[in-house]
């Protein structure tokens, strides 16, 4: 081009080598990136093409646990970068950097951005639609996350249903009839009352609502209690609490340590058992038949409830009066204020 303008159409050798970059530049590869976009490079990246790229790597990433991964791992799917990673900082909205070498994209919930070096592995630059394709990104995301997270919940609530029924329905028959059976068939349904426990304990894997394991305490404190002819006088919490495995098993412990101090140290007629809940889970067990003149000394029983308080960061008391034995355990709960 320089040599025509210079030779031709007679330009001097400066006016020649500015027109021709000039032509070059704004015309010859323009037009020739279209007509080559046109005929060779048909396939775009529209909406099929990203999400075809992205949806199946998200997927992958959010089913095996690693959803932190899942927005890098599909812009390097959509997008072929010939590097990327993390970088702290405090950007907010997705943009082009370094010329249009380099493509920014803040992640949710966190203090780093994900930065992406040359797309399509150095062939192109990142341009405004790619800033547009990386929110599409980060939305498809979220929707993925949010499904996920409602799946796992609704199973959480099968299951929850199902342990309920199996409680309720099953073991309330199963109450019924211990009450009903002679000497020579109880210990078998003793049996199966303690199966059921077991069943559904190890379905509590991920811990257990406080008014639930409330019904199961109160199972077994009536079971107890009836079995020896003592009247149970229960009260149960109003406010609900998510209860760790560890939580639960000390607290099941402590309180049918209590029970058991209670029937062997004492000749109850009758027990109160009192949960209640503030800032803090409270468990009461007081029983009668306590002789006031005889000193009580503190057992083994006794010093097993301070040592599990302790492992829950709480406290157990005890003490008598008028006649009464009194066992107070204070355990602070971290689910007490997410229930």
């Amino acid at each position: 081009m320089d040599m025509i303008l210079a030779s031709v159409l007679s330009f001097s050798d400066p006016a020649a080598l500015t027109t021709a970059l000039a032509l070059v530049g704004w015309l010859y590869f323009p037009v020739r990136q279209l007509i080559w976009r046109y005929f060779f490079d048909r396939r775009s990246s529209g909406l099929e093409e990203w999400m075809a790229q992205s949806l199946p790597v998200m997927l992958t990433a959010h089913r095996i646990g690693d959803g932190d991964q899942a927005i890098q791992l599909a812009l390097d799917s959509v997008f072929s970068p010939l590097a990327s990673g993390l970088e702290k900082s405090a950007a907010t909205d997705a943009a082009i950097k370094d010329n249009g070498e380099s493509l920014v994209v803040p992640l949710p919930d966190s203090q780093y951005v994900l930065r992406l070096h040359n797309a399509e592995q150095g062939r192109r630059l990142f341009s405004r639609k790619d800033l547009k394709i990386a929110k599409l990104v980060i939305d498809l995301n979220e929707i993925l996350r949010e499904s996920v997270v409602a799946k796992a919940a609704g199973a959480q609530q099968e299951r929850q249903r199902i342990r309920q029924d199996l409680h309720d329905d099953l073991g309330a028959k199963l109450l019924t009839l211990l009450h009903r059976s002679d000497d020579q068939s109880r210990p078998i349904v003793k049996e199966a009352i303690s199966d059921l426990r077991t069943i559904l304990s190890k379905q509590m894997a991920a811990g257990i609502g406080l008014k639930d394991a409330c019904h199961q305490w109160h199972d077994e404190a009536i079971l107890r209690c009836a079995e020896r002819g003592i009247t149970l006088h229960w009260h149960c919490v109003e406010k609900d609490a998510l209860l760790t495995p560890n939580e639960y098993g000390h607290l099941s412990r402590m309180l049918r340590e209590s029970l058991t101090n209670a029937i062997k140290h004492a000749q109850p007629s009758a027990i109160t058992i009192r949960l209640s809940t503030d800032d803090a889970l409270r468990i009461e067990v007081i029983n009668d038949g306590v002789d006031s003149a005889r000193e009580t000394t503190a057992g083994h029983g006794s010093e097993s409830l301070r040592q599990r308080a302790a492992e829950l960061a709480g406290e157990c008391q005890q003490w008598q009066e008028e006649g009464r034995w009194h066992v107070l355990i204070t355990v602070q709960l971290a689910g007490l204020a997410k229930p």
